[in-house]
């Protein structure tokens, strides 16, 4: 197809394209009060029109138009060139922009109006970055530039040549960031930043993560190890809805305050097997964090806030887990699954500290490096905001889409 329009639509009247309506396609959140002439597909209400845009990439990454509009539903408020001039201009980037100090993205959005409220009510999702910080975590290298251009209003023509500068797994992992909700703050920085993603020439690539379900078995770990030849792949993650078996050996020693230990640490991994109630605390260079063992739960604690950060739920008391940090990730690990993980800017381990109410003995070893683990899934679906929170340094794809493609 030499043009396409794709239409990000909620609700609004989009019969000003009818003369469009052969070259476009809709891509539905709201009512399905759409004009007959326009083909559409429904999808979920989240993630503003950025999600819109780059669902179309994504599942049209082989076969898109030589030229693609991205418009959103309702333009009254936006100021655009004449349709034709974006469809058959010869410019493989074309958005009405306006040029801005890069200061303009190193601090948070001051919101005003209705955007405003939707912060105060808890319709607008903050983000935890400010639009400079998220354009470099996703790839795009600003850390050079005084000056960028962007397109209000997010309505911009773009080549197919230009979008496949970056390869697919790029966008989806961008995407990311627009899924976990309907109004996510980064909706606003992507308005901020598409030109800078298609058209910005230093793009930092990143290795990759590979996921799949599986229930978890050596020969599967073992088909799958030589994709780890591969020097940009980091880990596999075979989910999996199987917890562990309970091979419980029972030693015993006496402690009742924390004391530090002090493995000699020539990898970035430490094992130990417990049973009964055992407290192990981790000082980080820049934070403190608690794993409580508990019957049937792990508790994780800021040890500064004492803020409970998750809780797992597990089966008795269990043997064999693994403490791993590396690549700012740290880690929670048993029988290769990975039962908590959290990013950490600058992370570096002080030492290990436990105390145990019981007569508990800790045994302790470093481990090589791990990079195949089978994750525990208690929900049966992969959990987009695990990844979001805990893999941002990363590329994360679906292990079989992988094969497939190599």
């Amino acid at each position: 197809m030499e043009y396409q329009i794709v239409i990000a639509r909620y609700n609004e009247d989009i019969r000003y394209l009818l003369n469009y309506s052969n070259i476009s396609i809709v891509y539905n959140k709201g009512n399905d009060n759409i004009p007959i002439n326009f083909k559409y597909i429904n999808l979920p209400n989240i993630g503003r029109e950025s999600h819109t845009y780059l669902y179309h990439i994504i599942k049209n990454y082989d076969n898109l138009a030589n030229k693609t509009l991205f418009i959103q539903g309702n333009i009254k408020d936006h100021k655009l060139y004449p349709l034709n001039y974006y469809l058959y201009n010869k410019n493989i980037f074309i958005g009405k922009k306006s040029t801005h100090s890069i200061n303009f993205l190193k601090k948070h959005i001051d919101h005003k109006g209705k955007y405003l409220n939707e912060l105060d009510n808890g319709d607008l999702k903050k983000s935890k970055y400010t639009p400079y910080e998220w354009i470099n975590l996703i790839g795009i290298d600003i850390t050079q530039i005084n000056k960028f251009e962007m397109v209000w209003g997010a309505n911009f023509s773009v080549s197919k040549d230009l979008i496949h500068k970056k390869p697919k797994i790029f966008y989806e992992n961008i995407i990311k960031y627009l899924e976990y909700d309907k109004n996510p703050e980064e909706g606003h920085y992507f308005e901020r930043s598409w030109n800078l993603i298609f058209n910005h020439s230093i793009f930092l690539k990143k290795k990759i993560i590979l996921y799949d379900f599986f229930n978890f078995n050596k020969n599967i770990i073992d088909k799958y190890k030589s994709i780890l030849d591969f020097d940009y792949i980091e880990e596999i993650h075979l989910w999996t809805t199987n917890i562990i078996d309970k091979n419980i050996k029972i030693k015993y020693i006496n402690k009742n305050n924390y004391i530090p230990i002090y493995p000699n640490i020539v990898e970035t991994s430490f094992s130990f097997n417990i049973n009964n109630n055992l407290n192990l605390l981790l000082n980080l260079k820049n934070k403190k964090y608690e794993f409580l063992f508990e019957i049937c739960n792990i508790k994780i604690i800021d040890y500064d806030s004492s803020e409970i950060i998750e809780i797992l739920k597990i089966d008795n008391y269990l043997e064999n887990y693994i403490i791993c940090w590396k690549n700012n990730n740290l880690k929670l690990i048993y029988n290769n699954n990975i039962l908590f993980s959290i990013l950490i800017d600058d992370l570096e381990l002080i030492d290990i500290n436990i105390k145990s109410k019981d007569k508990t003995i800790i045994n302790y070893n470093t481990v090589s490096d791990l990079n195949i683990f089978n994750m525990i899934n208690y929900n049966n679906y992969i959990n987009k905001n695990f990844y979001r929170n805990n893999f941002e340094n990363y590329y994360v794809k679906d292990l079989t889409e992988f094969i497939l493609n190599h």
